[in-house]
C-alpha cells in the first residue's frame, strides 16, 4: 500500500495496486459524519474489492477537520490521481461512499466541472447516503462538521444538498440503505433515487427491511465485533453491487 498525502495537507490516499495490470479503479470515500473517517468503511471495503479484481485509491480526508469545499477537492484530486494511474482503465473510474462519504461522492458528481481535475466519475456505488440538507429527515450533525458556522445559513444548505443539484450527467449509480436505519433516515435514498430517475440517470436501488447505521459490509469481518452490524440478508449488497458495476460498464 502506498499513502500520499494531498493538496499540502496530512489528508491522504491510500493506494492499493493488485499488479500492473489495467483494471478499473475504485474510489473509496468512509462516512463518519464529516467529524472522523470509519475504519470499517475503509479498509474492508478496499480490500473486497482488490479480491474482485479492482485497484483501490481510498481517501482519509478528516486528519484535518476542513470545511467546505475543501473535502471536495481533495475527492476530486483523489478521482484524478485514480485516472491517472498506469494500471487504471481510465473509462472505469468508480466511486464509492458510505453516509457522509457518500454525500461526498453526491458533490463530486455535481460540481467536478468546477475545478482543474480529470474527476468525472464514471460510476457510484452509493451506501446509506447522507443527501438532504435542508429537510426533515436530514443528519444535522454531518453539515455541522462540513459547514462550521455557515450550518444556519439556508444558502449555503441548500448549495450541498445533493438532490436539488442532480444533473443529467450525474454517474450512473447503485444506491442501499436500510429502512431502519437510525442515524440516516432512509428517505435520503428514495428521494435521491427519485430524482435520478427523474433525470434519466441509470440507478439500482435497494431496501433492505431492517440494520442499523454504518454496516459497511455487513459481514462478521467489518462488524468488528459489533453483532449488531453482522448482517448476512443485508451482506449481498456487495455483490449486486459488483454485478451493476459489469453490466453498466462491462
Amino acid at each position: 500500500m502506498e499513502k500520499i498525502n494531498i493538496l499540502n495537507t496530512i489528508n491522504y490516499i491510500e493506494v492499493e495496486k493488485i499488479d500492473d495490470k489495467k483494471r478499473p479503479v475504485v474510489v473509496v470515500v468512509p462516512g463518519g459524519g464529516y467529524d472522523h473517517t470509519s475504519v470499517r468503511e475503509g479498509i474492508f471495503i478496499s480490500q473486497a474489492f482488490n479480491k474482485a479484481g479492482f485497484h483501490t485509491v481510498t481517501l482519509r480526508y478528516r486528519e484535518t477537520l476542513d470545511l467546505y469545499p475543501a473535502p471536495l477537492e481533495e475527492l476530486l484530486f483523489a478521482i484524478d490521481y485514480a485516472r491517472r494511474m498506469d494500471c487504471a482503465d481510465k473509462n472505469k473510474i468508480i466511486l464509492i461512499g458510505f453516509s457522509a462519504g457518500a454525500h461526498l461522492v453526491g458533490l463530486a458528481n455535481e460540481h467536478y466541472k468546477e475545478y482543474k481535475y480529470d474527476s468525472k466519475p464514471n460510476l457510484n456505488i452509493l451506501c446509506y447516503p447522507v443527501t438532504l440538507s435542508n429537510d426533515y429527515f436530514t443528519h444535522r450533525s454531518t453539515f455541522k462538521y462540513l459547514l462550521g458556522d455557515d450550518v444556519k445559513n439556508i444558502d449555503k444548505l441548500n448549495m450541498v444538498d445533493i438532490v436539488r443539484h442532480v444533473g443529467d450527467d450525474f454517474a450512473p449509480s447503485f444506491v442501499w440503505h436500510t429502512a431502519t436505519d437510525e442515524s440516516v433516515p432512509v428517505f435520503n435514498s428514495i428521494k435521491l433515487v427519485e430524482a435520478l430517475i427523474l433525470k434519466g440517470i441509470k440507478c439500482e436501488y435497494h431496501i433492505f427491511p431492517e440494520g442499523p447505521h454504518g454496516l459497511s459490509l455487513a459481514s462478521k469481518e467489518s462488524a468488528m465485533d459489533d453483532k449488531r452490524k453482522e448482517m448476512p440478508y443485508v451482506a449481498r449488497w456487495f455483490h449486486m453491487a459488483l454485478d451493476f458495476i459489469h453490466n453498466t460498464l462491462d
